[in-house]
């Protein structure tokens, strides 16, 4: 029997056109021109319809991805067979024949003619009659409270969590290991950002503690709560021992710091974690908690959906630098920070669509490297950009800066 689909043909199809058909919107209602733009998705795993477009559009490779649902991603049909007929790719190829008029192959073969064609068209109809329901249980809406609202434990049974899809569980479990470093003393913590010279500073308490002994008391509690393989998926645990985290087995007993590596759009769920040692581990300074092909962590500072009002973003290398920034500057611009200069990513540098963005890497090497491929990247994607540089002799980075008072200077300049 011939080829009947002309996969590449569909493939083709813009992916913008496809999605528009399933639902999303285009912000502002303009059809977006540029290689990488957010859609408003119609997915329904998002809170007040995704008024912070969140599906993300790659127009040179004709992909697509939701910042919240994992299995809204990928080409055409991927996304259809997904959306509409349950991962069924025979379908969604009939699918995006009929309502794109792509003719099939063998136009003679019957193979195609065994669906039911009509209903197969319409398939996308049916769901925008019907608004999307969220595929989510009442556990999961509960939890999207704010984390001083509610006792997340009372909310946990192993038979509500087997009602989550992984990317849920996945974020209930970062949530719990946070929240749970929220409550422990938190004196070292304190002491610590004090030797920063960063005291006073509202964000700090967003980060919490864990030492040695919080972390041996917070492992059984995981593995009583949560499944082994969910733990080891999510990278909490290793798979060997069950003992410790391939990330905790790092830890010493002066502890570490939890700043949370991005909160979700509308609640204060997280995607993932830094755990920031009191005192360095070798050369390491810091270590990510993440699962980025489950769920895209967003970073530190980026996320809470207030902050995407402002007009003016910083992005800084990592959060002690963040945090160094002048109280003058953070009442008028948002401040993001990167676990390295490595680490802007496309898939969530498009949420600045429509910023001003100052790029305040370190001053070495690395820092000026890393700072021009985010400026070209920046620059791709049509957003106002810059980098901020100074005079090494007044300090290295932000932090030092700081320390040596010399901050003000240096942003003052920039204004």
């Amino acid at each position: 029997m011939k080829q009947t689909f002309d996969l590449d043909t569909l493939k083709e199809i813009p992916i913008e056109d496809v999605l528009e058909m399933l639902g999303a919107r285009f912000v502002g209602g303009k059809k977006g021109y540029r290689n990488t733009f957010a859609m408003h998705c119609f997915c329904g795993h998002h809170e007040h319809g995704d008024k912070n477009p969140s599906l993300i559009v790659w127009k040179k490779t004709n992909i697509c991805k939701c910042m919240v649902n994992p299995n809204l991603a990928g080409d055409n049909i991927n996304v259809v067979k997904n959306t509409l007929f349950n991962g069924d790719f025979k379908q969604a190829c009939v699918w995006l024949h009929e309502n794109f008029n792509i003719p099939y192959i063998d136009e003679e073969d019957d193979y195609y003619k065994d669906f039911d064609i009509e209903n197969i068209r319409k398939a996308h109809i049916q769901i925008q009659v019907q608004k999307p329901k969220k595929q989510t249980c009442n556990l999961y809406k509960e939890l999207n409270k704010p984390f001083h609202k509610i006792d997340i434990n009372k909310f946990i049974t192993k038979e509500k969590l087997s009602t989550l899809n992984s990317a849920q569980r996945l974020k209930l479990i970062y949530t719990y290991i946070y929240r749970y470093s929220l409550t422990t003393n938190q004196t070292k913590k304190q002491t610590f950002y004090k030797s920063r010279y960063i005291e006073n500073h509202p964000l700090i308490d967003y980060i919490g503690f864990l030492s040695k002994d919080d972390i041996s008391f917070l492992i059984p509690l995981l593995k009583n709560i949560f499944d082994i393989e969910d733990l080891i998926k999510v990278k909490v645990l290793n798979n060997k021992e069950h003992k410790y985290s391939l990330q905790f087995r790092y830890y010493t007993k002066d502890g570490f710091c939890v700043i949370p590596n991005g909160f979700e759009l509308s609640n204060d769920l997280i995607n993932g974690f830094i755990l920031r040692p009191i005192k360095p581990v070798g050369k390491i300074k810091e270590f990510q908690v993440s699962v980025p092909n489950i769920v895209l962590p967003l970073p530190f500072g980026l996320g809470k959906k207030s902050l995407l009002k402002k007009d003016i973003f910083f992005i800084s290398e990592g959060h002690i630098d963040a945090l160094s920034i002048p109280s003058e500057i953070r009442k008028k611009a948002g401040i993001i920070a990167v676990p390295g200069v490595g680490n802007v990513k496309e898939e969530w540098i498009c949420l600045l669509k429509n910023k001003k963005v100052i790029i305040a890497f370190d001053m070495d090497k690395a820092g000026e490297e890393g700072a021009n491929r985010t400026f070209e990247m920046l620059k791709e994607l049509n957003i106002e950009s810059s980098i901020l540089k100074w005079d090494t002799s007044l300090g290295k980075d932000l932090n030092e800066l700081k320390k040596c008072n010399n901050i003000l200077k240096v942003f003052e300049k920039k204004d």
